[in-house]
């Protein structure tokens, strides 16, 4: 493991039934959480963990938020909320066709609770399921400039593509026909991801083959 390895917590929430395990078993590649269209089957938090070259995803599925009337139901909602106030991070997951309702709503009023302020989002408000950042602009400003002063020349850059090549495609144009702006513009677009992911740490490999003149007629 190097220097670099991150790792994060993402707990998955949304009512039951919303996709919450499909999402998860996809990601991870296996079937670690039970899939059936009967409400409620997640009942208590599991983990799916991804595991990347330099980093490491830790995926919690967990049970559907509901209006509880049960013990068991104030227990499921309880691990889901405690779950959202604990990760790295969230993700809301909605049904396309019930759309933003109570269960959202509440969610939502959660994430808002468990999130902490700081110079930079100030502000935290759940309106209709979503939430709303207040972001100061100039403590946002301070820390920006806090850093590309500490790194450098380095800002930005990072070890990500270490080991790997990438092969950016430039216009590559047809010589036998007119040359006109729109392969500049993607010779342009082309030399800017060739630069981007060069400062990403992968080994990239700019092509503009001028040989592509095909059959004329």
């Amino acid at each position: 493991m190097n220097d670099g390895f991150k790792s994060a917590f993402i707990a998955v929430l949304g009512r039951p039934n919303a996709g919450k395990s499909t999402l998860i078993n996809r990601i991870v590649g296996e079937k670690i959480s039970i899939v059936s269209k009967k409400p409620q089957t997640t009942r208590n938090k599991i983990l799916g963990i991804l595991t990347e070259e330099n980093c490491q995803y830790i995926f919690v599925d967990t049970p559907g938020v509901h209006k509880d009337k049960t013990k068991l139901g104030k227990y499921m909602n309880d691990a889901a909320f405690s779950s959202a106030g604990d990760a790295d991070g969230a993700v809301l997951m909605i049904d396309a066709q019930k759309g933003i309702g109570t269960p959202e709503e509440r969610i939502a009023e959660e994430l808002k609770n468990a999130f902490k302020t700081d110079d930079v989002i100030t502000k935290v408000e759940a309106v209709n399921g979503y939430l709303n950042f207040t972001v100061n602009r100039a403590g946002f400003c301070k820390r920006t400039l806090e850093n590309v002063l500490s790194e450098g020349a380095a800002y930005g850059s990072s070890t990500e593509g270490e080991g790997k090549t990438i092969c950016i495609d430039y216009s590559s144009i047809n010589i036998a026909k007119p040359f006109h702006i729109g392969h500049l513009m993607t010779t342009v677009i082309g030399s800017a991801l060739y630069k981007i992911f060069n400062f990403l740490g992968y080994n990239a490999v700019g092509i503009n083959h001028l040989g592509d003149y095909g059959t004329q007629f």
